[in-house]
């Protein structure tokens, strides 16, 4: 909601010009093709796809989450795309690329007007660290949505929670808000019905 205090047309002017710059990541393609492997996915794409998982397999998760907020974190969590170019988990990397990212975070986030910027910023930023954590210590946050996207439209979806495939973006292992919120769903499904 915009502030009762500030000039309501400027802030509605600075959040479309976000909305607008934001559009661009639909023209950002990612190394994940579609299910039906026609083509590349863009990473709105991949983010809309994301945020989904996550409000469709919440009742998952091994403890209580604000999915509103995970919803938010992962639809923003690659918007720096847009200036920094898609990183994929495997194949090479750019030794500047984290400098990329947060310059274009800087930059998109502050076309937003304050609390705004800042708390999507800030959401970004912790997004980032977890997945950081993550990748130094070998795991791969995007796995789970890759492995059920390799078993194909046809597979059995109780294998891949019961064989510990499907993991959330982030693992339950680690201590900060956004590790929490984005749990890991590994040992929570149901018992398949024969």
């Amino acid at each position: 909601m915009a502030e009762r205090s500030g000039d309501a047309a400027v802030v509605l002017a600075a959040q479309l010009a976000l909305l607008r710059e934001v559009d661009r990541l639909k023209g950002v393609s990612r190394q994940s093709p579609l299910l039906d492997r026609s083509r590349k996915e863009s990473s709105a794409e991949h983010s809309w796809h994301l945020a989904l998982y996550a409000i469709l397999l919440a009742d998952y998760s091994v403890r209580d989450i604000d999915v509103f907020r995970v919803v938010k974190m992962l639809l923003i969590q690659d918007v720096v795309e847009i200036d920094a170019g898609d990183m994929p988990i495997h194949g090479p990397h750019r030794q500047d690329q984290a400098q990329r990212e947060r310059a274009a975070a800087e930059r998109i986030f502050g076309l937003l007007p304050s609390p705004q910027a800042d708390e999507l910023h800030a959401l970004w930023e912790e997004f980032e660290r977890a997945r950081r954590v993550l990748l130094k210590n070998g795991n791969k946050p995007m796995k789970s949505r890759e492995n059920l996207h390799c078993r194909g439209r046809d597979s059995n979806p109780h294998d891949a929670l019961a064989s510990g495939d499907f993991k959330s973006p982030v693992s339950a292992s680690f201590t900060t808000p956004a590790h929490e919120e984005i749990s890991d769903l590994r040992g929570s499904c149901p018992a398949r019905s024969s």
